[in-house]
């Protein structure tokens, strides 16, 4: 019979809640029939075009500054119950002081972003007259100051809202509900904000009566604030605005019809979703992108004459005053020169670009109404779009094996790619996305057609290279240039090492490239450590000091990676596997250097679930690696195998606890006691039956997870097969049973995948003395090409029972003429 082989894990999905949908355009009647009495709600999610990170981000940057604080948050998210801390426990692990200079320095690098805009305009227009923020930064101050409208603001963490006349406030208002960037608090801890919540009150009922509510760019996650949303009917209704197309479970209660709540889906983010709001409720676009000159007369208007102190006797100042001079007189002539200078510079072109043309086009009909802008800048970005587009619907047909759909989308690509370099020869965009489209198509041909794929990896480089002559300081061009010819020496290794082997040197040099251009740039080093690895597996079996030269490269690599990047802990995993990999190339030729690896091994992915502690794949790796130390150690020292399986069985237990529908470490799991339980037959039956029957246990709980995981049936049925040749002679009713279970599982693996278990079913039948049936099966396995080798079959016990009838030697004399 032939052995048990691990399998690659599948992610699993889960569903999605329905919520009550309303359209874009149900939300534009509304809002116009409001009469400006409407509310809007911003969140994280309308700063990030911004340059103000969301709440993953911010994590990571605490990780990586503040290493003692993530540990602290770390062991608290344990104490609760959580795989890995979220946000709020991460600020609560970092001092107020360190808090609020994180925060600030995002806030001060920060730019106005073109959500802002928009909603500055809508309230310039009195669209809407409400604000409320969960943000600390002034973007929508900033904007509001930009296009000349200046409402009220109010940091509801100086003083208590009750404090407050609502009857009395101006037209416009912005409240900062959590503080902002110059207030005395910022808040973000759990508990300040659980015990600022209630505090709000007043301020939500104010925005709440008789106005429309718009939330954009706000989860609700973790924030006390949405049972203040949620907590009573929003007679006006209430507007959910998500890139996502269902709420999340959290919002469920908001979206029921007492509470008048509505999701909207808008994908393409809070931007868009501005700017097309103020362009449907008329507000778009500001003067400032419309009519640059007006909208700087606009802000000039407001400034006084100068008047020299004393001549002015006390009275009011009023415009015009007889004694003031006007010090920007010069200042308006100019604009007024400049101005007619422009109109009589575009009363001369056909079609003058007007950037305010070409934005109310997009936000009305899309990208494609750019591709004939008379700006060469957006015409190419517009063609760049429309091959980015294409690319992506080509790569999900080719995800759906309709592969010459998918290469009619790529083709059409290109041709979008090539227009935006015609249009604007120096887009380096273009020419990179194009090389990222050719790489895809290549991926996707080269199992069916490898010639084809070559040619494309060719002409991937070339745009590569064609980004990088443009801009020379491109490092993602130089990084996927060696992602492309790693792959392309990854397809060949099997029929050509040699000219796979010059492709690997070849990516080592782009790589090399990628890091000259940006030292830090850990993704490349990381990449360069998998092109190393790949390469040593390559070699291993031929020239061992080579690979072992090649791994060592690669740790190097991965080391690199870690130094630039504490925190990846891919990078960690990556390097464990590299060391696991040469521990078990060396173990039949040098236990003790083998062994010091697989110690090195285990350091590598403790130290990734230290960083991650939900890295479900490092611990089954780990897993993985002991479970090769034991199985070499098995002859020599079972006693250290033993314990080395039951930490084994360990960490596939931790990658179960982490991803319970983890089905490869259940499969994992039963090889490991399947293997312990081969080691222990010969010396303790009972004992090995035992862990045959946990392996089956553990084979069950895989298939139970993903009841087509034919590895896992195929698997089990060869633990049932060396148990039933361990026991036969001493319990042959017993055995009897084991066989039975054993064929039923092979046929559900042969009915998935022909030729897979054919083998084992042709030893079955041999063991139930069924030769014309065994005979069937391997003459199968001959179709297929899974015939195991002479030798193997020469001495096959599982083949013994039938090896002298007619049918066997009728067929070995047909199969190996040379017997």
């Amino acid at each position: 019979m032939t052995s048990a082989k691990p399998a690659s894990p599948t992610p699993a999905l889960s569903p999605l809640p329905v919520p009550a949908q309303r359209s874009f355009a149900d939300l534009a009647e509304d809002l116009r029939s409001s009469e400006g009495r409407a509310t809007v709600l911003i969140g994280a999610g309308c700063s990030v075009s911004g340059g103000i990170p969301l709440a993953g981000g911010i994590i990571d940057d605490i990780r990586g500054l503040f290493p003692q604080a993530w540990n602290r948050a770390q062991k608290k998210a344990a104490e609760c119950g959580q795989l890995s801390p979220n946000y709020n426990l991460c600020m609560q692990a970092l001092s107020r002081d360190h808090r609020n200079t994180l925060l600030k320095g995002y806030i001060d690098r920060s730019k106005i972003n073109w959500a802002h805009i928009g909603l500055a305009q809508l309230l310039k227009h009195k669209c809407l007259d409400r604000v409320l923020t969960t943000n600390f930064d002034q973007l929508i101050t900033r904007a509001c100051a930009l296009v000349n409208v200046f409402p009220a603001v109010y940091d509801l963490t100086a003083f208590h809202p009750t404090q407050m006349r609502m009857a009395e406030l101006p037209d416009l208002a912005v409240f900062h509900l959590h503080g902002q960037r110059n207030g005395f608090r910022l808040l973000n801890n759990p508990d300040e904000l659980a015990q600022h919540a209630p505090e709000l009150k007043p301020v939500f009922d104010h925005a709440r009566e008789r106005r429309l509510w718009i939330v954009v760019g706000y989860s609700g996650e973790a924030d006390p604030l949405l049972a203040l949303i949620q907590a009573e009917r929003h007679e006006c209704g209430l507007y959910w605005i998500s890139t996502q197309p269902a709420p999340k479970p959290h919002l469920a209660e908001l979206f029921t019809p007492e509470r008048y709540a509505f999701h909207v889906h808008h994908p393409e983010g809070a931007d868009h979703f501005f700017m097309k709001l103020a362009l449907e409720m008329d507000a778009w676009p500001p003067t400032l992108l419309d009519q640059p000159f007006a909208h700087l007369r606009e802000q000039l208007a407001p400034i006084a004459e100068f008047i020299q102190d004393g001549k002015q006797n006390n009275t009011p100042y009023y415009r015009d005053e007889p004694n003031g001079i006007d010090w920007l007189k010069q200042t308006r002539r100019q604009l007024d020169r400049a101005e007619a200078l422009l109109k009589a510079d575009t009363a001369e072109q056909s079609s003058p670009a007007h950037p305010s043309q070409d934005l109310d086009a997009y936000l009305t009909s899309g990208v494609s109404a750019l591709q004939h802008s008379a700006d060469p800048d957006v015409q190419s970005w517009a063609w760049v779009e429309k091959g980015d587009a294409l690319a992506d619907e080509a790569q999900s047909l080719a995800e759906k094996s309709d592969l010459s759909a998918a290469q009619a989308r790529w083709k059409q690509a290109g041709e979008c790619y090539t227009q935006a370099l015609e249009v604007k020869k120096d887009k380096h965009e273009a020419a990179y996305n194009w090389g990222v489209t050719l790489d895809d198509e290549a991926h996707a041909l080269m199992a069916s057609d490898l010639p084809a794929a070559r040619a494309l990896w060719r002409q991937a480089g070339e745009r590569y290279a064609q980004a990088l002559k443009i801009k020379p300081d491109k490092h993602e061009a130089a990084n996927n240039w060696g992602l492309a010819l790693a792959q392309e020496a990854q397809a060949l290794v099997a029929s050509d090492l040699p000219a796979a082997r010059a492709l690997w040197r070849q990516a080592g040099e782009r790589y090399a490239q990628a890091l000259a251009i940006k030292p830090d740039y850990h993704d490349a080093a990381n990449n360069w450590g998998i092109a190393l690895h790949h390469e040593a597996q390559a070699l291993a079996a031929s020239d061992l000091p080579a690979a072992r030269a090649f791994w060592q490269q690669a740790g190097e690599r991965y080391a690199q990676a870690l130094a630039i990047k504490p925190d990846m802990y891919d990078a960690a995993n990556n390097w464990g596997w590299v060391l696991a990999q040469e521990a078990q190339a060396l173990a039949a030729s040098d236990l003790p250097a083998a062994q010091a690896l697989w110690r090195q091994t285990g350091e590598r992915y403790a130290q990734a679930l230290a960083i991650k502690p939900d890295y479900h794949d490092a611990a089954n790796n780990w897993g993985a690696a002991l479970a090769q130390e034991a199985q070499a150690l098995a002859a020599s020292d079972l006693p250290a195998a033993q314990a080395l399986w039951r930490q084994t069985g360990e960490r596939y237990a931790q990658a179960l606890a982490i991803k319970p529908d983890y089905h490869d470490a259940a499969n994992n799991w039963g090889i490991a006691l399947h293997h312990e339980a081969q080691a222990l037959a010969a010396s303790d039956l009972p004992a090995a039956r035992a862990f045959w029957q946990q392996a089956g246990e553990r084979y069950a709980q895989a298939l139970a997870i993903k009841p087509d995981m034919h590895e896992a049936a195929y698997n089990w049925s060869v633990a049932l097969l060396h148990e039933h040749h361990a026991i036969h002679h001493e319990h042959p009713d017993e055995a009897v049973a084991l066989l039975r279970q054993a064929k039923t599982l092979l046929q559900q693996a042969e009915s998935q995948y022909p030729g897979k278990a054919a083998y084992n079913l042709a030893c079955v039948a041999a063991c139930q003395h069924h030769p014309a049936d065994a005979i069937r099966w391997l003459r199968t396995c001959q179709a297929h090409g899974t015939l195991p080798t002479e030798d193997h079959l020469r001495t096959d016990a599982a083949l013994d029972p039938i090896r002298d009838t007619p049918e066997f030697t009728t067929w070995w004399a047909e199969s190996f003429a040379a017997m």
